[in-house]
């Protein structure tokens, strides 16, 4: 027999309500993590639990009451993660807390902790509380590795070299299916010498104009009535994740009929299929071109980085975040994930081709390149984080960074 509403109201919650609450916030935790926010349903969670949508609703009138409780109950277990990171001085603060976080995984992995919510998609909710909640996880972060910085460093920096490290841990959910669990302790090691000591051979010099400047925008064809769409299908999906780039926001979002929509596409998941096709094609058009302009392969990444960053924070003609794969269905996810892990191994070729010709120092590639990829994929965000953000300070305090090694910041 279940408690009465007026027991639960009154804050008077049996342990039997408890535990049965904290069951269904981990299964919407496990949700939400594959499908995202918008993706989360109270039937998905009730046929998991073996309960009616509506025994559901006893314990969460909606499913927008379920993922706020959701990620206010996990994300305090984030922060605890990152306190339990309290004694080395920078930089090793920032290689403790990265193994903290991956051996974390791995212990989800093999069953002995709970799974964790995945952050990426948290701007979908538009819950101030969570947003208040997610901050102490960007202070208590900023405060464990970066707020050690041996001097007075600019608190534009320390907020983007914090983003930085998040980026890190958002991204890793995107790539850890392609390592074995067993090897997440060493996948962490590498991602820290990657932050730590840079990309770039300390012996060569980093030249600024690198950093400054970028490419004209690669697109992917020729313009087409459809291009309105797939920008604006890209925005909700960054925002919002699959679920949330419904036919009709995308139609409200462009101030068109759905019929107009229906007229320059078949069907939604055509329509996303497209939008990740034309990101990885943009992404591709942009490696070649940035190493045919440069005279090594540390100037390209460079560029690379350069030219993706700024796009990413114009905010205008954004490319599509890389990490929205995890909220398409699960027919779409394979395709999507196959031409990702192309473009990280095309990138960790260019670690490789850095390697031979001495510009970029002995590395793990493919781990250099996902922790690019992780750079590129949240910029977007830095606006969120960093005050009065411009493409001048991400260049010097967020793409900079990665390739000198944040032991060399003074």
């Amino acid at each position: 027999m279940e408690d009465a509403p007026g027991t639960r109201e009154k804050g008077r919650v049996s342990r039997k309500y408890a535990e049965r609450q904290a069951k269904i916030i981990g299964i919407a935790t496990r949700i939400i993590n594959r499908r995202g926010v918008s993706g989360m349903t109270l039937a998905q969670v009730a046929a998991e639990m073996g309960m009616t949508p509506a025994n559901v609703a006893y314990y969460f009138k909606t499913k927008e009451d379920l993922a706020v409780a959701a990620f206010l109950a996990e994300l305090p277990r984030l922060i605890g993660i990152f306190k339990s990171n309290t004694e080395d001085a920078y930089p090793e603060s920032v290689a403790g807390l990265i193994e903290a976080y991956f051996s974390f995984v791995a212990r989800v992995a093999d069953g002995t902790e709970d799974e964790l919510i995945s952050p990426n998609d948290i701007r979908a909710l538009n819950s101030d509380e969570v947003s208040a909640i997610y901050a102490n996880v960007f202070r208590t972060v900023r405060a464990q590795t970066f707020g050690r910085l041996p001097s007075a460093f600019d608190r534009k920096g320390v907020n983007a070299l914090t983003h930085l490290l998040l980026a890190q841990f958002h991204w890793f959910h995107a790539w850890r299916f392609n390592i074995h669990p067993a090897d997440y302790a060493r996948s962490g090691r590498r991602v820290s010498d990657v932050l730590i000591n840079g990309i770039a051979n300390p012996r060569r010099r980093l030249d600024p104009e690198w950093f400054s400047r970028s490419l004209p925008p690669m697109e992917a064809g020729e313009v087409s009535g459809k291009d309105a769409f797939l920008q604006a299908a890209t925005e909700l999906i960054n925002e919002q994740g699959y679920h949330g780039a419904s036919v009709e926001r995308i139609s409200a979002r462009l101030s068109v009929s759905k019929g107009s929509f229906y007229h320059h596409v078949e069907a939604k998941d055509d329509l996303i299929t497209a939008c990740f096709d034309r990101t990885i094609s943009i992404i591709q058009s942009t490696i070649a071109e940035a190493e045919a302009q440069s005279s090594n392969a540390l100037q390209a990444l460079a560029l690379l980085a350069a030219t993706l960053v700024r796009r990413q924070l114009s905010g205008e003609d954004a490319l599509l975040r890389l990490s929205a794969g995890t909220t398409l269905p699960e027919a779409l996810q394979p395709n999507v994930y196959m031409a990702y892990n192309r473009i990280a191994l095309r990138i960790a070729s260019m670690f490789n081709d850095g390697i031979i010709d001495g510009s970029v120092r002995p590395i793990d590639s493919y781990a250099a390149a996902e922790v690019l990829l992780g750079m590129i994929n949240t910029s977007d965000e830095l606006k969120y984080f960093v005050r009065d953000m411009n493409f001048d300070v991400a260049a010097q305090f967020y793409i900079r960074p990665l390739f000198s090694g944040i032991r060399a910041l003074r």
